[in-house]
């Protein structure tokens, strides 16, 4: 009777586990492709050293993941303020705009866009 009973007990045990075990099922989307691009604007200088009156030529690119952005306007920065300087990007995503350099002193030069 003892061993009857831990059978019926084992039986019981598995039939439960089998039945919980079919109630939780394990569901998986399909999977989805992210494509994260980045732009990547470019500035080079014709000169890091010049006389006061000196042309300065700031020149670059606007692409995203190698693809140009064209028509986007490129603003001229010097130690954080808008020169009011600027360019459109041509077909190649190209500007290029030119300062003179009419004060003496080290400057930091960089440019922006913003992106819609």
């Amino acid at each position: 009777m003892g061993k009857l009973k831990l059978a019926i007990l084992l039986l019981c045990v598995l039939l439960v586990s089998a039945v919980v075990g079919a109630a939780i099922k394990n569901i998986i989307s399909p999977p989805v492709t992210v494509t994260v691009e980045e732009y990547v604007l470019t500035l080079t200088v014709n000169a890091t050293t010049c006389l006061k009156g000196d042309t300065l030529k700031f020149n670059g690119t606007l692409t995203i993941n190698g693809d140009v952005i064209t028509d986007q306007t490129i603003k001229l920065y010097c130690d954080g303020v808008d020169t009011g300087l600027s360019d459109l990007t041509d077909t190649n995503g190209y500007y290029e705009i030119i300062k003179v350099m009419d004060t003496v002193g080290t400057f930091t030069f960089y440019t922006n866009t913003t992106i819609p």
